[in-house]
């Protein structure tokens, strides 16, 4: 075989098959699944770890062929030290949880961070630039979590943290729907958001929440961040040096918006202006508009 491997293994009850299968249905901390050529591919490009990968007996390139992006998922594992495991179509099928599985599975060392750590890490960047974090406050669908994590990561933001009730970016759904970008920015989780941005504002940060209502908030063409002069005076933080360049976009959640306690926090509230009476965008939908607007103006102000 190209892989070099010589056993494959036919038995959904392997226990290296059983590992994969928990990770997917119950979780292991510190460890997520992946399936997919190109998320694995993705993963492993950005210095991801994995502790296992899979690969079908089919999927595996025959003698004489090209192997392709199959063979470099294995030769870059193998290049790391990671295991390679053969197994059956059959296991393979148990292991996938799409409706056509590639025959490619990986178990990667990874986990959102510490809320915190990802904010400090932002503070000392060594970079000019505006810096921003996307807080997920209550958005519950992964399918819009991973593709806000997407778009976060394509657009300019420096970090996302999801909050108590929002989707766990750990999620095999939140994983597939980020196509590996959450590989390729920082990721963190709280369970006190309001806690998390006083903590912030004290530190500097400028605090700007999504809403979906015109009434007391602004476009974002009048969204006056990065400022021209910092708003928090008597700063003497980590933030201080920077303060008003760092910001804080929340998101809220589909059905009830940014909740209460985050809102009476946030410095601006801004709204994306609708046409035809729609009353409002999905969460994805309205983050991606904003974190684009955010990226430009902090490139301009970079500029």
């Amino acid at each position: 075989m190209a892989s070099g491997a010589s056993v494959v293994i036919e038995s959904v009850n392997n226990p290296r098959v059983r590992e994969y299968r928990e990770c997917v249905g119950k979780g292991i901390p510190g460890t997520v699944p992946l399936e997919g050529v190109r998320l694995v591919r993705d993963a492993l490009a950005a210095g991801v770890r994995f502790s296992a990968l899979y690969v079908t007996k089919s999927a595996l390139p025959g003698p004489g062929e090209d192997g392709g992006a199959v063979q470099e998922v294995i030769d870059g594992a193998r290049a790391a030290g990671t295991p390679v495991f053969v197994v059956s179509d059959r296991v393979g099928h148990s292991m996938g949880a799409t409706m056509t599985p590639q025959g490619v599975f990986a178990l990667a060392r990874w986990a959102p961070a510490p809320a915190r750590e990802v904010i400090q890490w932002i503070e000392h960047r060594r970079t000019q630039m505006s810096r921003f974090a996307v807080l997920l406050d209550g958005v519950q669908d992964p399918g819009n979590v991973g593709a806000i994590i997407r778009t976060a990561a394509a657009l300019g933001a420096s970090a996302i943290i999801a909050g108590a009730e929002t989707a766990d970016p750990a999620s095999p759904k939140v994983i597939r729907a980020s196509m590996g970008a959450m590989f390729r920015v920082a990721v963190g989780k709280e369970p006190d958001l309001p806690g998390l941005i006083r903590w912030a504002k004290a530190r500097g940060f400028f605090i700007i929440g999504s809403d979906a209502a015109p009434e007391g908030s602004l476009t974002l063409e009048d969204l006056d961040w990065p400022p021209q002069s910092s708003h928090a005076e008597g700063v003497t933080g980590v933030g201080a040096t920077s303060a008003g360049h760092l910001a804080m976009l929340v998101i809220g959640s589909e059905a009830h918006g940014v909740s209460a306690q985050c809102l009476e926090q946030c410095d601006r509230l801004v709204h994306i202006p609708m046409a035809r009476e729609v009353e409002s965008l999905n969460a994805a939908s309205a983050a991606a508009i904003i974190i684009y607007a955010m990226g430009r103006a902090a490139s301009r102000f970079c500029g």
